[in-house]
């Protein structure tokens, strides 16, 4: 367990930090800035081409230097962020970055690319708020999705789509949930995989819920959603009618 804040530390803001400016944190920072957060940058040298040009201009600050070196991070602003994305393609760097920003920033949510998986479960259980990737395997919209919000708890693409399984404990400011039958909630990028009442003990089995009870404050649901469009902008999630190709898929492989 991570030690609350002292009253002398900083609350953390909404500054996101990308460790890394080759081709996956180039992305990542633009992803980032559609939705309008504030992106800062650490790299040991800064690129000659910008295979992204816009990203230098994105940046609330580039700072020049070792992303394991307490100092270098402090200079960037890591105890007053929110996420931290170490993407540079040395894995050991990575790594220990992501000691060194724990050590400054106990609450900020580490990203790290690596592909060690048992490995990176030790790193879970050491400290906590840690998803690692392979960027192989996903996306820099997974990267930057992940260091916006904590309650996906895994990616995967379908038909082009990327998609994530959310796990969401409902709170009273749900209204797209709370008070509503569950299959009230399936639509044609989202389907529930399950709910687990409040008072109940967790599911045994995927699919032992009832799609008729409703969803009650404290409840838990897993779901899947069409991550990147649905996470753009909340006014749009009535207008989805080019993905019902994805509704018939995601039938698919929640029947199987």
């Amino acid at each position: 367990m991570h030690p609350p804040p002292t009253s002398n530390q900083k609350k953390p803001q909404d500054l996101f930090l990308v460790c890394g400016l080759k081709t996956l944190g180039q992305h990542c920072v633009a992803i980032l800035k559609e939705y309008d957060v504030k992106v800062s940058a650490i790299e040991d040298v800064p690129p000659e081409h910008w295979e992204v040009p816009e990203v230098p201009n994105l940046l609330e600050k580039l700072i020049v230097g070792d992303c394991r070196q307490p100092s270098v991070l402090e200079r960037a602003g890591i105890c007053q962020c929110r996420s931290i994305l170490l993407v540079t393609r040395n894995e050991r760097i990575n790594i220990e970055a992501a000691f060194a920003a724990r050590r400054l920033n106990p609450h900020v949510r580490l990203i790290v690319r690596s592909d060690k998986q048992n490995f990176n479960k030790l790193l879970w259980e050491n400290l906590g708020n840690f998803v690692a990737f392979e960027p192989t395997h996903l996306s820099a919209h997974a990267f930057a999705l992940t260091a916006l919000g904590s309650e996906a708890i895994g990616y995967f693409t379908l038909e082009g789509q990327l998609l994530q399984v959310i796990k969401h404990k409902v709170q009273a400011k749900d209204s797209w949930c709370n008070g509503k039958p569950v299959h009230r909630l399936n639509l044609t990028t989202r389907r529930i995989l399950s709910h687990t009442p409040v008072s109940s003990n967790p599911l045994k089995e995927l699919f032992g819920w009832n799609p008729e009870a409703e969803v009650q404050l404290g409840d838990t649901l897993v779901y899947i959603d069409v991550a990147y469009e649905l996470a753009l902008s909340e006014q749009h999630r009535q207008s989805h009618t080019q993905y019902h190709f994805i509704n018939i898929k995601l039938n698919v492989l929640c029947a199987s």
